[in-house]
């Protein structure tokens, strides 16, 4: 919408003003007293009654027969008009103060932010290659249905180079738990491969189903899972000193067909049976998953990028580390506006980040 301007006032608003005329374009943002307001109520009340398929211009335009409008000129100034999620997108890119300066090191989630599924994120992968001679990159992951090593084949059929001393897991928490706290018979709820790392770390561990010698029920993500696992875990649950371990919390899982359950749902299922909680979760957001990293960087030149509100940026916000949210994988755009404290970045994917 055009405005006329005479006298430093807004007087008239339209489509239809000639562009001679025009002192400017109108970016729909107006800024009106409440007893503009309720003048402008009442024209619009009115309007409707009259005729519903009118633009709101036309009440605008008489309210300012009615009502003092100063233009504000934002020619000079830095705007942006957002009429969809693209413009916001590339709003928030234009008005980020966000920075790689002194970054030395990444901290990327992988299910949902390096791939989904068996399909890598293209942008991200490509970022990833292309930096890894100047960032130090670590990849973390709540799911323990795999070992690191097969990460770091995954990984390297995408074209990363990586090592499995860079891929993080709850495994090394858990097992640093389990040892501190001289706990050597549990019944675990985790695939083979899980089952496979906790006896290659904890040789002196056993796996009981037994009443009386099971100091712990241990749940990771079981894609293997069976009723009778939970049955079983369900009854060992009734005996108050036998803790309930999980590695992490994840809801769900993303694949390339769409969101699977994740152990989230198990401990869910869980706790309606026999009104246990976790005792300990080692995964993300606890922020101890990191302390391999925090021992070599400072915080400052830490940046963790995922594609999860509750563990990925909780994670981040706990350790008071940059985090950049990539709209690949679980998180939708309008879920962020729930959040207290927003992204150092919101991105498709990292491919963007070379825009800034």
């Amino acid at each position: 919408m055009k405005i006329v301007v005479e006298n430093g006032k807004v007087v008239h608003i339209s489509k239809k003003v000639p562009q001679h005329e025009a002192f400017g374009n109108s970016i729909d943002l107006y800024k009106i007293d409440r007893a503009a307001f309720k003048i402008l109520e009442n024209i619009v009340e009115r309007i409707i009654s009259e005729d519903r398929n009118l633009w709101f211009e036309v009440a605008l335009d008489e309210l300012l027969k009615k009502v003092e409008f100063k233009p504000f000129d934002i020619s000079e100034r830095n705007w942006a008009e957002i009429d969809n999620y693209d413009d916001l997108y590339e709003a928030e890119l234009a008005f980020s103060t966000f920075s790689l300066k002194n970054k030395k090191a990444f901290v990327f989630d992988l299910d949902g932010t390096v791939y989904v599924g068996n399909e890598p994120i293209r942008g991200t992968v490509d970022f990833i290659i292309k930096y890894s001679d100047k960032y130090d990159i670590y990849f973390m992951s709540n799911n323990t249905s795999k070992e690191p090593i097969m990460y770091v084949e995954k990984l390297k059929s995408y074209g990363i180079k990586t090592t499995v001393d860079k891929v993080i897991t709850p495994i090394t928490a858990l097992v640093g738990f389990l040892k501190a706290n001289e706990i050597t018979k549990i019944y675990p709820i985790g695939s083979n491969a899980f089952q496979r790392a906790l006896k290659e770390h904890l040789p002196r561990i056993s796996f009981t189903n037994k009443q009386g010698q099971c100091q712990a029920v241990v749940v990771a993500y079981d894609t293997e899972l069976t009723y009778e696992k939970l049955r079983i875990a369900s009854i060992l649950l009734r005996e108050p000193n036998v803790k309930l371990l999980a590695t992490h919390q994840d809801i769900v899982c993303p694949t390339e067909h769409g969101n699977i359950p994740d152990i989230g749902t198990i401990i869910e299922i869980l706790r309606m049976t026999t009104g246990r909680q976790p005792d300990r979760i080692f995964g993300k957001p606890n922020p101890d998953l990191l302390k391999p990293v925090l021992e070599k960087y400072e915080k400052s030149e830490l940046v963790i990028v995922g594609d999860r509100l509750y563990t990925d940026k909780a994670m981040a916000d706990k350790l008071g580390v940059d985090f950049i949210l990539v709209l690949s994988g679980e998180t939708k755009r309008e879920e962020v506006e729930k959040e207290e404290k927003f992204p150092a970045l919101i991105l498709k994917d990292l491919s963007h980040l070379e825009w800034l």
